[in-house]
């Protein structure tokens, strides 16, 4: 999938208020990083921040911290077990000869037995050996020893084996030494992509971590390359390889690495606005190496790492130096706290909000011949003068004011809310009597009319929507995937845009919605983001509204339908699946073809598609006890995508494509006061005007005119 082009990024200039390199644009934002003073040098080896976009789209102060190595105290991840997985195939024998296989195996023991912690070493070729735990650097050359290179390489039973054996463990941290000659290559990428890379959410964050570390001179980089590239769609560094076992940089690396998710320093880390901060600068935070987001003034991020990135999402009345703060426990259970300090973008004022100087320009000050006014004169003038401060000083109060209104916008927005104005101007509708407001409604004249016959009255047009970023997806050369963070993306932005019309409902007082109308945008002038809107009329009943509204997309007729069936609509679901395509050798043979032949990956990936589309709507319509859903429309749509990596695939030559399923329906379930049986209706045709149109009655009190 071709990577998104590149575009000017913002770098903000010490002096220079909101300005981009070479002038281009506006914008906060920083292209590089910039070191901040170290608040505890004996704990911190380096700390720098950068103003960013959160993964959220708001502005944030992303600080990473780099602790010291040498510092006693260190520890493991308590949600990780470290597994090592070592290729002994015959490919192997020169690495294995020459040491290699050893040193890095010894390295990677000796920076965790720091930390209080093994690993359990696994042996695979064509078989699987488990040497078991490695408590010190005897048992490692034992292992090794004892264990020399030979038959083939098959190392997705390896990584089931291990799965297999710590399937009780929160999560696994799993390093693979390997040249990366797999003979089940295939197995490989469709392991990690569809079943590993799945377990990792928001969640249960440290589910699973694999790092391909290449041994020998003969690493098949490019297939290495390709699994960490297929195993980032998440947006999270699931997979990582390194390359060159035998080189002590790559020992570094690998060290590295580890810091980021298994070796820390602390747990129970909470960050961000705590202890009396100030609590109304920081709007959020988030965990930029796990994708964990925690909306208000801090957020309890847990387990603290050797390498901590996390971004501060700020409000636009924040001060010139936003304080942060880091509280912690260390291994022996005493609590560490410091503050970075980081420099903040500068605010410009408003115009209008420059104080004056004060009694007039100092051409007043002075007594010239010419410039001599009379006593009524001077105090005109200082009236208006007064009147300009007043005036001045107002604007201020009006700006500062807007400011605030902005940031608290923004927290609701950030928490799936609305803004202030809007939930006003709905209040407002609400506590007014139907009959006396005008409303809005997308239903037609029979639907209204029909609604109201059952005691319902339409109060107005409730909307939502959300424009969301999409961040860099991945997708394989070697075979069909889902691309998730595409999927989760339109998940996520329904997610949100018909959360906020449920907040309108509930602001005006309705009962429910109906006649949802949702449509989704992937604009050309912005291809990385999804707009997705939805918009419904609200309707109130009879009796108070219920604490948790109803929505659905079906007619005021349908409703009307099941009403007297005796269902209720319980809420509106959907799901959306995004399946990449690859086109492959045999594709283009088969368009040559002068037979017919079904394209079979294609069938399967349609299914597989429409499955977990549907898999997310039903476990939406569980949420709600549903007893089913009606009205389900399933869409299609097919969009032509290229893919770039490194070294040369002929992959990169071909079109292939994203099918994108979206599907999307009314959960019913049946209501307390359901009749036992259903009235029978009886369909009338009317041809008074010459038209012939069905009008349904109840068989009771039908006519005939």
């Amino acid at each position: 999938m071709d990577s998104w082009y590149n575009r000017w990024e913002p770098i903000y200039l010490e002096g220079i208020d909101n300005m981009r390199l070479f002038g281009i644009g506006n914008g906060p934002y920083m292209s590089f990083s910039r070191g901040l003073s170290n608040p505890r040098p004996d704990l911190i080896a380096g700390i720098h921040y950068q103003i960013v976009p959160s993964v959220r789209g708001l502005p944030a102060a992303q600080i990473n911290l780099r602790f010291r190595r040498d510092i006693s105290g260190s520890l493991t991840n308590p949600d990780m077990t470290l597994a090592v997985l070592l290729d002994r195939s015959g490919s192997m024998q020169e690495t294995f000869n020459e040491g290699h296989v050893h040193n890095v195996a010894l390295a990677i023991h000796n920076y965790a037995v720091v930390a209080g912690s093994g690993y359990d070493l696994i042996f695979y070729d064509d078989r699987i050996s488990d040497a078991g735990h490695m408590r010190t650097n005897y048992d490692v050359q034992n292992a090794v020893s004892a264990n020399p290179p030979r038959g083939g390489t098959y190392v997705s039973a390896a990584i089931r084996h291990v799965i297999k054996k710590y399937k009780q463990r929160a999560g696994l941290y799993l390093i693979v030494i390997t040249d990366g000659e797999f003979a089940d290559k295939n197995e490989v990428l469709a392991l990690v992509t569809n079943e590993l890379v799945p377990q990792v959410k928001p969640e249960t964050p440290y589910a699973f971590r694999i790092h391909f570390v290449g041994a020998g001179e003969g690493v098949d980089e490019a297939f290495l390359k390709q699994i960490e590239a297929a195993a980032s769609g998440q947006g999270v560094p699931l997979v990582t390889s390194h390359h060159h076992a035998h080189l002590s940089h790559s020992h570094t690396s690998i060290l590295d690495e580890m810091d980021k998710a298994f070796i820390g320093v602390g747990v129970n880390l909470q960050a961000g606005a705590i202890n009396g901060g100030d609590e109304h600068a920081i709007t959020g935070v988030v965990d930029t190496i796990t994708r964990r987001s925690w909306t208000g003034s801090s957020g309890a991020v847990g387990f603290l790492p050797r390498n901590s990135t996390l971004a501060f999402e700020y409000s636009p009345t924040h001060p010139a130096v936003l304080p942060v703060t880091y509280q912690f426990q260390d291994t022996g259970g005493a609590t560490h706290q410091f503050i970075a300090s980081v420099p903040m973008p500068k605010q410009q004022a408003p115009a209008a909000g420059a104080q004056p100087m004060k009694g007039g320009s100092i051409f007043s000050k002075l007594h010239l011949p010419w410039g001599h006014h009379s006593p009524e004169e001077d105090a005109a003038r200082a009236a208006e003068q007064q009147r300009r401060d007043a005036l001045a000083q107002l604007a201020v109060q009006i700006h500062e004011a807007e400011l605030k209104r902005q940031a608290a916008d923004m927290r609701s927005l950030a928490q799936g809310g609305i803004p202030q104005q809007a939930i006003e101007r709905l209040k407002e509708i609400g506590e007014s009597d139907a009959d006396e407001v005008i409303f809005t409604s997308n239903l037609s004249p029979e639907e209204t009319a029909l609604l109201r016959r059952e005691g319902y009255q339409s109060r107005g047009i409730v909307t939502g929507s959300a424009v969301y970023h999409v961040g860099q997806a991945y997708a394989s050369t070697q075979g069909d995937c889902e691309v998730q963070v595409l999927s989760e993306a339109y998940n996520e932005a329904c997610r949100l845009a018909v959360g906020r019309m449920r907040e309108e409902l509930r602001h005006i007082g309705g009962h429910g919605v109906v006649g949802v109308r949702l449509s989704m945008v992937r604009h050309e002038w912005a291809e990385k983001t999804v707009e997705v809107q939805v918009m419904g009329t609200a309707v109130e009943g009879p009796g108070a509204p219920p604490k948790d509204p109803w929505m659905c997309d079906l007619s005021g007729q349908e409703w009307w339908a099941l009403h007297r069936a005796g269902y209720e609509p319980a809420a509106l679901v959907w799901g959306h699946c995004t399946w990449f395509l690859l086109t492959t050798q045999q594709d283009e043979w088969n368009e040559r073809s002068y037979q017919n032949v079904e394209i079979v990956h294609w069938s399967a990936g349609l299914s597989t598609a429409r499955h977990h589309a549907m898999r997310h709507l039903l476990e939406q319509a569980k949420a709600f006890h549903a007893t089913g859903v009606c009205g389900v429309r399933i869409d299609r749509k097919l969009d032509e995508v290229h893919l770039s990596g490194p070294g040369e695939d002929p992959a990169y030559e071909r079109e292939h494509h994203n099918l994108v399923i979206s599907i999307i329906g009314t959960a019913i379930r049946i209501r307390p006061n359901a009749p036992l049986a259903v009235k029978p209706t009886i369909n009338i045709l009317s041809l008074r005007d010459g038209r012939i149109s069905p009008v349904a009655l109840v068989a009771q009190d039908a006519t005939v005119e």
